[in-house]
């Protein structure tokens, strides 16, 4: 399991680097006005790809070893039809979309939204080395087809950024589609309408829970208003957010361990050791990104971004507690407990709205930070306390410690070793 950690944190390292860097040059480059409108558009996509993924999301790692891989094929590809059709009406009806975007949005959530399915229909048949190619082909495509687009081309508006995307997400597609041709020559388990259910019910559950999550730490960029200050304050979030690779490495591959296991208890005692080992590495990233001062970022994003640092120091802690509570959701996932993660989430969402209401008026970027942190503190120790009781582990077990330490020190040496 050690060596698929590191297999796939190699290849959320290498997307989120690559992220990292589509980051700094689009907010050093386009200026915070673009890189707002950039970040609202994701916003919109990403609400549509969580509807999407009620059905072509995480549950399918649950339900695809139980099934016929065609058979769910098919029924993925219709719902997710339906499902962009009328995200894209609704959020366009409520003022969340621009006019101009319709086109591409759903066009862009379609293809996003097939690759996911092709990921997922990968990672539940464990092809862990097919998964992390296809997680790298579109930021790859992105950063040099953005790069081309600004450098060469001298092309700095919106809509380079979107013919970027589509370079990024067509192949993605069809790369997706030549592995699950492949996925369809294994033999497969009878498919039952009691599949479609179980997967309907966990996506739904799941994803509930997700677009909670989503709210509860984006619902700030529609509360904020302009463009340029939503681009100052998304720039802050995805610096700081960037710690989280080390949780979403080991939670992919731990809830593929979980779904393929019959062990429990052992499931239970790997996640808390995961979940501690990755607050740990979390806690120390976070410290070099606060710790940095603030000519650095000037000097790295331009002078517009003058009020980040606050952001990213009033974001650390929250950030620390849901890296923790990542594998705890990974494990709920695993066992088929989605529920778990939607109260959780939702409870998270209900308390950014509330206490960024209170906070965006008068302490603007700032009171977005800390209403998001708040929330996250919140729905992490609703997690823990469940996963407490479930397990019936004493508190001090869920401590990270010098136990920890020799743990990734002995995990080390044996990889060197190898």
């Amino acid at each position: 399991m050690v060596k698929k950690i590191i297999s796939t944190f190699f290849s959320k390292f290498t997307s989120a680097g690559i992220s990292f860097l589509l980051l700094l040059i689009t907010a050093r480059f386009l200026g915070t006005e673009i890189r707002g409108e950039i970040s609202l558009f994701v916003l919109g996509l990403a609400i549509i790809q969580t509807i999407n993924e009620i059905v072509c999301g995480p549950a399918l790692v649950y339900i695809i070893p139980q099934s016929d891989i065609r058979s769910i094929t098919k029924l993925v590809y219709v719902w997710v039809f339906m499902a962009t059709g009328i995200t894209v009406g609704v959020l366009y009806l409520f003022g969340l979309l621009n006019t101009n975007w319709l086109p591409h949005i759903s066009l862009l959530a379609l293809l996003m939204a097939f690759t996911s399915f092709h990921q997922q229909a990968l990672l539940a048949g464990e092809k862990i080395t097919a998964y992390n190619i296809l997680s790298l082909i579109p930021p790859l495509l992105l950063i040099t087809s953005i790069c081309f687009f600004i450098f060469y081309l001298q092309k700095k508006s919106f809509n380079s950024y979107l013919y970027c995307v589509y370079i990024s997400q067509i192949p993605a597609f069809l790369i997706g589609v030549f592995y699950l041709k492949n996925l369809w020559k294994l033999p497969g388990k009878e498919y039952s309408a009691s599949h479609a259910k179980i997967l309907l019910k966990n996506g739904l559950f799941n994803q509930v829970a997700n677009i909670a999550h989503l709210f509860s730490n984006r619902i700030n960029y529609y509360l904020l208003g302009a463009f340029a200050v939503v681009g100052v304050y998304s720039t802050g979030v995805s610096v700081i957010e960037s710690v989280w690779i080390i949780s979403q490495s080991v939670a992919v591959i731990l809830l593929s361990r979980i779904v393929n296991s019959n062990d429990k208890q052992q499931s239970q005692q790997t996640s808390l050791q995961l979940a501690r080992v990755c607050s740990l590495l979390s806690f120390m990233g976070i410290l070099v990104l606060c710790c940095l001062p603030l000519r650095f970022y000037e000097w790295v994003l331009g002078q517009q971004y003058s009020e980040i640092k606050p952001v990213l120091v009033l974001l650390g802690p929250g950030i620390l507690c849901i890296s923790f509570s990542t594998i705890l959701c990974n494990y709920f996932a695993g066992t088929g407990k989605n529920f778990i993660i939607t109260l959780a989430n939702f409870s998270g969402f209900i308390i950014t709205f509330i206490a960024a209401i209170f906070l965006i008026p008068g302490y603007g970027m700032k009171g977005a930070a800390v209403a998001t942190s708040i929330s996250y503190f919140c729905s992490s120790l609703f997690l823990l306390i469940v996963f407490k009781n479930e397990t019936g582990l004493k508190l001090k077990e869920f401590i990270p410690g010098t136990r920890d330490l020799i743990f990734m020190q002995q995990q080390l040496k044996n990889l060197l070793k190898k």
